[in-house]
């Protein structure tokens, strides 16, 4: 005969009571950040670094993630300044300190080496990014003067350094014209990335998510034409009658008004460094000369279009829909290769977290005899689910006009 092992009520219940236990309601993400405003000015410290210049930061005694274009450690305290917004994520910036005027004389402890003769620097309690006109050490510290400022970094002068002139007076041998000083303002230093664009007045794309493609697909494309970075080609469009001019005012451009203001300058004063002492002025007549002051909310857009021009790119991180961000480049492929009766071709890459995929990066060719597609998901389960839909893409493009050439899914890269 069988026994009935003596514990064996014991187990039965253990099992059950581990089968039945209750699922616990995951927990929403909140979504009540700090009211942090465009242009505003807060304090924040890093608690964890995440990937791609992201930060989790506490501000105002809450924890928030910050977007910041340059590096930063756990433990940093800084002084920042909101460039933009969404309801999952601040974007922002070193602050420049307001007492950092043209002129004035201030104390430096250089930090972190930065491309073009920039700097990390602490002045004060505060950090702030320098470019200075020799090159410097990490650790040194310095006497400097402010030469200019942007809503970037100041331009400083290194004074009282062996070697390098003992005054506090900016160069008596060198001037730049008003409309150099303006060019050299809005130039991007080698190594810097200029402010991504900032596509429908940084509000999401859409209101909700989309229901197909076909929905989200030209709400980016106009997105893109009213972003201002094609402005004066829309002005050509327009003179031509070929643009309504209430198409033209939607655009950042139409909606400010530019203020010039005369600046004295001498008849025959070169354009360029004046490489000799200026001679005493005499009955020279002098003209008004009008330079048109950019307001500083078109300043970053002005800049992504000088880059947009340079490197023939395009950036963008924003929201697509209330709380999905993403990543887009658009850039021309190599133009400086190509010839005249060279077909354009293009690329383009798109980078966003979805609940269902993870991160998935999904870089695009675009040339004359159809399309290349590469993707990139965070484990091998996205990944299948991407092959297993890449005959539907190829039947969808195939429909539009558009081959498509390959399509490659890789993972965990």
């Amino acid at each position: 005969m069988a026994l009935i092992p003596s514990d064996a009520g014991i187990r039965m219940r253990m099992q059950t009571e581990a089968q039945l236990q209750p699922l616990a309601p995951i927990r929403g993400v909140p979504a009540d950040l700090p009211d942090l405003q465009p242009g505003q000015i807060f304090s924040a410290r890093i608690n964890h670094v995440l990937p791609d210049n992201t930060y989790r930061a506490l501000v105002a005694g809450k924890e928030l993630t910050l977007a910041l274009p340059h590096g930063a450690k756990a433990g940093d305290t800084l002084e920042l300044v909101v460039v933009d917004r969404s309801p999952r994520a601040v974007i922002a910036q070193l602050a420049i300190p307001p007492e950092l005027k043209p002129g004035v004389v201030f104390t430096a402890l250089i930090h972190e080496t930065l491309p073009e003769n920039t700097y990390r620097a602490q002045v004060g309690d505060k950090t702030v990014t320098l470019k200075l006109d020799v090159p410097a050490r990490e650790g040194e510290r310095l006497e400097l003067t402010v030469i200019d400022r942007s809503s970037r970094l100041v331009e400083a002068q290194v004074m009282g350094r062996p070697g390098v002139g003992n005054t506090a007076e900016p160069y008596p041998f060198t001037r730049l014209s008003p409309a150099a000083q303006m060019i050299g303002k809005l130039l991007i230093s080698e190594g810097q990335t200029p402010e991504p664009a900032l596509l429908n007045g940084g509000q999401p794309i859409l209101t909700a998510p989309p229901r197909d493609a076909a929905e989200l697909a030209p709400r980016l494309a106009q997105a893109v034409n009213q972003s201002g970075l094609f402005y004066e080609a829309h002005q050509a469009q327009w003179v031509m009658g070929r643009l309504p001019t209430e198409t033209l005012l939607k655009e950042p451009q139409g909606q400010q008004q530019v203020s010039g203001q005369p600046v004295m300058q001498r008849t025959g004063e070169p354009t360029s460094v004046e490489l000799r002492p200026q001679l005493p002025i005499t009955a020279t007549p002098t003209i008004p000369v009008t330079v048109e002051k950019i307001p500083d909310a078109l300043l970053p857009l002005v800049q992504q279009q000088l880059d947009a021009a340079a490197t023939q790119r395009l950036l963008w991180h924003g929201e697509v829909w209330p709380g999905q961000t993403m990543e887009w480049e658009i850039q021309r492929d190599a133009p400086e290769r190509e010839v005249d009766d060279m077909p354009t071709s293009w690329s383009t890459r798109l980078a966003l977290t979805t609940p269902r995929l993870g991160r998935t990066e999904a870089s695009l060719q675009l040339g004359p005899g159809g399309l290349r597609i590469t993707m990139t998901a965070g484990n091998e389960t996205s990944a299948a689910d991407l092959r297993q839909e890449s005959a539907a893409l190829g039947a969808a493009l195939e429909a539009a006009g558009i081959p498509m050439l390959s399509f490659l899914v890789r993972h965990g890269e």
